[in-house]
């Protein structure tokens, strides 16, 4: 079974972020190389998700300098789950975990971005794809709540490098104020006229 763990102030603990990370790149993904991500240096609160105690995936909350207003919005990042884990859906136990933890550090607002191309994750995020369990592993369903304060933006796209401006992500974020707050990032975000 899975266990998340947020305090990672441990070797071990330690160890296993580093060996995700070494996993990961073999995987092809670099957005948790060592010189973008630091479990030591980089501010914020890092999670990390064991599958019957091996090291399967982690997440980061990081204040959004992104954004402009790190002290009302955190920024999932950092999400990564090892590809031989993925069946085990362990993303989507780890989601409402960080919006918890995001709720009691005090942020208003949980956001998080994805390519465009994922069309799978994408889709779930808007709630147009449900995945099946052949076997129950988890207890979140897709009628929970949290799937439902799911925000898919379409006002913006996020900018992930200011000397790429072509390279923008959708933006997904929840409320954790539980008010109808309305989220206006002042920067990093290209907003789409239409909408």
């Amino acid at each position: 079974m899975y266990k998340i763990i947020k305090n990672v102030k441990s070797l071990a603990v330690e160890s296993a972020i580093t060996n995700i990370q070494e996993q990961s790149m073999e995987e092809g993904n670099n957005a948790i190389t060592p010189d973008k991500f630091d479990v030591n240096k980089t501010e914020g609160t890092p999670f990390l998700i064991l599958w019957n105690d091996r090291p399967a995936g982690m997440a980061f909350l990081e204040p959004s300098h992104y954004t402009g207003d790190p002290q009302t919005a955190v920024r999932a990042c950092r999400y990564h789950i090892l590809k031989k884990y993925r069946h085990n859906q362990l993303g989507f136990v780890l989601l409402p975990e960080l919006m918890k933890e995001a709720q009691r550090q005090g942020y208003k607002v949980m956001w998080w971005s994805l390519e465009p191309e994922n069309v799978a994750l994408n889709n779930a995020y808007q709630g147009k794809r449900k995945t099946i369990q052949s076997k129950k592993l988890w207890n979140n369903t897709y009628e929970e709540e949290f799937w439902k304060n799911i925000i898919y933006d379409k006002r913006m796209k996020f900018m992930v490098d200011s000397k790429a401006p072509h390279y923008l992500q959708n933006v997904y974020w929840v409320d954790l104020t539980n008010h109808d707050f309305v989220w206006q990032p002042t920067k990093g975000m290209v907003y789409n006229e239409e909408v």
